[in-house]
């Protein structure tokens, strides 16, 4: 819901996902909002970020949660 809504959006957007380490929790919801967004596969955001590692317990929940995105 959050994507489409954010594609259905009239100007461009970002997203900034912050948290104190960022590498697990909220670098599955970067992974996956860039994946939706863009569809950029995974191996390709884990090239341009090598020093995160996306939770996957997180990403299924995300996915489960939304899975049209």
């Amino acid at each position: 819901a959050l994507v489409r809504s954010l594609h259905a959006a009239p100007e461009p957007w970002a997203l900034m996902v912050h948290c104190y380490a960022g590498v697990s929790r909220s670098a599955a919801i970067a992974e996956w909002a860039q994946r939706a967004h863009s569809r950029m596969p995974a191996e390709r955001f884990l090239a341009l970020h090598p020093h995160v590692a996306p939770n996957p317990h997180v990403l299924r929940l995300l996915r489960a949660a939304d899975p049209g995105a």
